[in-house]
């Protein structure tokens, strides 16, 4: 028996030190929102909860988190899915209940319920663009300020697998996600990577909440967080390069997903992407397959480090 996931609800990480984090992650656009000890949470503007927990320690990825329905879902999952922690209180700001299950290569993925809802905070409205066929934007003026962007919420995040069979089967018969695209390698080669979705039926959803590819060597690969819109992702940008954090890969836009995105090393080493403009799809959209070597990873921004995907 599966669950069905609602969407990404939250990362944990682990840094050697959390007041870099700290400073880090305020660069980056989060409002922290609480925390004792080694522990801090932050959120973005939307409302829900907490999005990003890090703790200080070794360096290491703890957790990625979804959301389920109710309680009652996370009963049914700690009964059902092979290796799932009996239900268990949540830390941090909003309470709520959560059950641990480890993927095929290990890493933690918890299951969460009963969260209060954490109200939202001031945004970014959404640009007014006067296109070149389209005006709209009459008498106004776009006038920006320099600022971190602010992050929205949890997009994605993802791995690096040892079998591309064994990560898809379980995050299908366990969490109840579907594929959006899958690469594989050659024109009769096997699959090596997803873009995996939640299903909640014809309600539109992210391209992808899930992302995985067959490796070499088993980690966390990235975490990706959405703001307003592309000025938004630019603006994040150049405050960061000011603050004198280390870019990896941006600006640009991907083919799969279709979003743009920035990547950039936050004070671990750690990968972490914002990223505006992404694909949303339901249930009837057909999964596509694509040959890896057909399919470059942006369609224009510069060209991606050669450690890109290791």
């Amino acid at each position: 028996m599966s669950v069905n996931v609602l969407g990404p609800a939250y990362v944990q990480y682990q840094h050697p030190s959390l007041a870099e984090a700290e400073r880090f992650l305020s660069d980056f656009g989060f409002t922290a929102c609480g925390g004792t000890g080694a522990t801090r949470y932050f959120r973005g503007v939307e409302a829900g909860g907490y999005c990003y927990v890090a703790h200080e320690g070794p360096r290491e990825f703890i957790a990625g988190g979804f959301e389920v329905v109710d309680v009652d879902a996370l009963i049914g999952a700690s009964r059902t899915i092979i290796g799932a922690s009996p239900v268990r209180p949540l830390s941090g700001p909003g309470g709520g209940s959560y059950v641990e299950l480890r993927d095929p290569d290990g890493f933690r993925i918890d299951l969460i319920a009963g969260r209060e809802t954490l109200e939202p905070l001031a945004g970014t409205d959404a640009t007014i663009v006067n296109f070149g066929d389209r005006k709209q934007r009459f008498g106004q003026f776009q006038r920006f300020e320099r600022r971190p962007a602010r992050v929205r919420r949890l997009g994605h995040f993802g791995f690096n697998v040892s079998s591309f069979e064994r990560s898809f089967a379980w995050y299908h018969d366990n969490l109840g996600m579907t594929a959006s695209d899958t690469l594989h390698a050659g024109p009769a080669g096997d699959d090596v990577a997803a873009f995996m979705r939640v299903d909640r039926g014809v309600e539109w959803v992210d391209h992808h909440s899930v992302f995985f590819l067959a490796s070499p060597t088993t980690h966390v690969h990235h975490c990706s967080f959405e703001v307003q819109d592309p000025d938004e992702v630019m603006m994040g940008n150049e405050w960061l390069k000011a603050r004198g954090w280390k870019p990896f890969w941006g600006v640009g836009r991907h083919i799969l997903g279709s979003q743009v995105f920035d990547y950039w090393r936050d004070c671990s080493g750690f990968v972490i992407e914002h990223y505006a403009d992404g694909d949303i799809l339901h249930r009837g959209h057909r999964s596509e397959r694509h040959d890896v070597a057909d399919e470059a990873l942006s369609v224009w921004g510069p060209p991606p480090p050669s450690d890109f995907l290791d």
